[in-house]
């Protein structure tokens, strides 16, 4: 009886721990922001980032996710990025944090960018939308969280017999 309730234990704790989204204010702000090396836009908002990563207020805030489209790979993620966004990406720069989404860049977006950094990372329950997506995406693996799921299972499975 012992063994069971040990194995179960485990089960749960590895379906918390790989299954359950990260929470932003754990560490810093993920800003994935989807750029092409050629647009004049992409660059600029590559700089803000550079700027706002030396200043005191935000430098421990955020990491800057880059993805550069060129690729196909990066490309279909930032369509999959969108799509759970609700948006459809159309071009490039798109930047995701938080709970929201920035097509296109100029200097009067700086702000808002500002705003969503620090109430994302100072909003204690957030949980960031694009988590299992990037997981996966990091892995290798469409499908990670069936994989993990059925490991679950099986310990459970195994544990009860």
């Amino acid at each position: 009886m012992k063994k069971n309730k040990f194995l179960l234990l485990v089960a749960s704790f590895l379906a918390v721990l790989f299954i359950a989204p990260t929470h932003a204010n754990a560490e810093t702000v993920n800003v994935y922001f989807f750029r092409s090396s050629s647009c004049p836009h992409c660059q600029a908002a590559q700089e803000f980032f550079a700027e706002l990563q030396e200043d005191e207020e935000y430098k421990d805030l955020f990491v800057v996710k880059d993805f550069e489209v060129s690729s196909k790979k990066n490309s279909n993620l930032m369509s999959e990025a969108a799509e759970i966004m609700g948006d459809t990406a159309s071009g490039v720069p798109y930047i995701v944090i938080g709970e929201e989404s920035f097509m296109g860049y100029s200097s009067s977006s700086d702000e808002s960018i500002k705003t969503a950094i620090k109430e994302t990372y100072e909003n204690e329950e957030f949980v960031d939308p694009l988590a299992t997506l990037m997981a996966d995406f990091e892995t290798g693996s469409d499908d990670g969280l069936i994989i993990i799921g059925i490991l679950v299972g099986v310990v459970v499975v195994v544990g009860a017999g």
